[in-house]
């Protein structure tokens, strides 16, 4: 991995001086969006939804077919990363909970389309990031589909979007919103560039096939699918969930990782726990707890925390959210941070409580995961969605020939629990490759399919996940959902 030198950056960061938000209306952003998303590239969307529209309206020959299956061929070939040390010196480890140094190729090229005003536009941002002779890939989509698609966006789409990121936008600009915004900044501390603007990006979503909708922090920017037929108040703590998703990206590193460092020194399931929720069970106390108390009467709020799954869809930072929400409101009535005395011990206590017995499932312990898939099992893509059915809030990874595969591959994981799928003719040279002791070598070498976990250090494990095809991974992933047992060799 290519290493730079960053320099140092005035930052800035006045505890009562909130991080504005421009919510933006974008065709080319919302174009590239669904294009990625019905390519089958590994980004969280609305999948059914898109897919249907496309089928309906713009895959209606084999060019147009072919044309989403180059997209897609194009796109895999830009997942790489550069790491980058800082003007303070090599990134803390334990600060990669809420992000890194590293500069995602993957993550630039879709920046580009976010900040592309016309197709020209995008093709010279990303004429910057891409090799001479992938420039055609670029224009290939457009050439396709964008006369069709620009004829769809302009029918309904393109007012209904601007109109709805007017109201939004009057939502989160409310004074006590605003107020609620520049306390989130005092509780991660973040430090941000002086005029900095948090650019939110809405993406019309057709209600065709009633699939859930989907936000992202992506760099400096964030996206979120909506309804023109919802309320935008039931939106905008979906929004403010991605805003303090990047404000914690604006934490100082060193603060994150001593609070990992001490929960990873415990020792203990709920502090591992408690290390895997730290991203999204506090986005979720914040955004989903707070901002949606504000938005809404007693009685309604009341009728939220008691309803399963309202603040995330998965159960255990749904539950750990609900857990937290009086800890963080007290910690901003007193203008304080989540680095101040006695915060993490009182965090750690409420998600113990919380979590109860299934602080040891896989489930649990997926919720920041590294994915490291056999391309002989299937596409990455689809392996990642039944992965998913764990639950996990975000999913890095990668897909190799394990012919070619370095041990270099593994160091995702060792800030992240990691899922290892491999076919069983591959499972003896992987787990070689982790470094896995004889012994779990020996259970792997009887396996044709079934899940192994070895504990690592730090509290950390790893999960080798074995079978032959997509559908039997997808069986093994099901069954892992269900588990409450802990990190013992084989999963039965």
């Amino acid at each position: 991995m290519l290493a730079l030198v960053l320099l140092a950056w005035p930052l800035l960061g006045e505890p009562s001086r909130p991080l504005p938000i421009a919510v933006r209306a974008s065709a080319v952003a919302n174009f590239l969006y669904q294009l990625d998303c019905v390519a089958d590239l590994p980004i969280q969307c609305a999948r059914t939804d898109y897919g249907e529209l496309w089928r309906r309206r713009f895959l209606t020959s084999a060019a147009d077919s072919a044309a989403i299956v180059g997209w897609r061929a194009f796109r895999e070939r830009y997942q790489g990363s550069i790491e980058i040390e800082g003007a303070g010196g090599p990134f803390p480890a334990g600060a990669a909970i809420f992000g890194s140094n590293e500069i995602s190729l993957d993550a630039k090229v879709r920046v580009a389309g976010l900040q592309a005003r016309s197709p020209e536009d995008y093709f010279e941002r990303g004429d910057l990031l891409v090799v001479p002779g992938d420039r055609g890939w670029l224009r290939l989509p457009f050439r396709q589909f964008w006369g069709r698609w620009l004829g769809w966006w302009e029918a309904g789409p393109a007012a209904e979007t601007a109109g709805y990121a007017a109201r939004l936008q009057a939502i989160i600009d409310r004074p006590d919103l605003v107020a609620l915004r520049a306390g989130f900044v005092t509780f991660f501390r973040s430090q941000f560039v002086e005029n900095d603007t948090l650019g939110l990006f809405l993406l019309h979503r057709p209600d065709l096939l009633k699939s859930p909708s989907s936000g992202q922090q992506i760099d400096n920017y964030a996206i979120a699918e909506f309804l023109s037929t919802e309320p935008p108040e039931i939106r905008a703590p979906i929004i403010l969930h991605e805003l303090c998703h990047y404000l914690a990206r604006q934490a100082p590193a060193k603060e994150v990782a001593r609070l990992v460092a001490w929960l990873d020194s415990t020792g203990t399931p709920p502090a591992r726990a408690a290390r895997h929720l730290l991203n999204e069970a506090l986005a979720s106390a914040l955004a989903n707890g707070l901002a949606e108390r504000a938005l809404t009467t007693p009685a309604e709020f009341s009728e939220t925390l008691a309803r399963p799954m309202s603040f995330y869809s998965n159960d255990a930072i749904d539950r750990t959210a609900k857990a937290l929400v009086g800890l963080v409101d007290t910690t901003l009535a007193r203008g304080e941070s989540m680095f101040d005395a006695g915060w993490r011990e009182a965090y750690l206590q409420r998600i113990e409580a919380a979590l109860g017995a299934t602080v040891h499932a896989p489930r649990t312990d997926a919720i920041e995961s590294f994915l490291f898939v056999d391309p002989a099992i299937g596409s990455y893509a689809v392996v990642r969605r039944a992965a998913r059915r764990l639950g996990a809030a975000s999913i890095y990874g990668q897909s190799e020939s394990v012919a070619t595969l370095k041990p270099s591959i593994f160091d995702e994981g060792k800030t992240r629990t990691s899922f290892l799928v491999v076919h069983p003719g591959q499972r003896i040279r992987v787990a070689r490759l982790a470094g896995f002791p004889p012994a779990t070598r020996r259970l792997l070498d009887r396996m044709s399919e079934g899940v192994v976990c070895l504990p690592r250090n730090g509290g950390l494990n790893t999960y080798v996940v074995v079978g032959a095809d997509v559908a039997a991974v997808e069986r093994q992933f099901a069954r892992l959902a269900h588990l409450d047992v802990g990190c013992v060799g084989v999963l039965r």
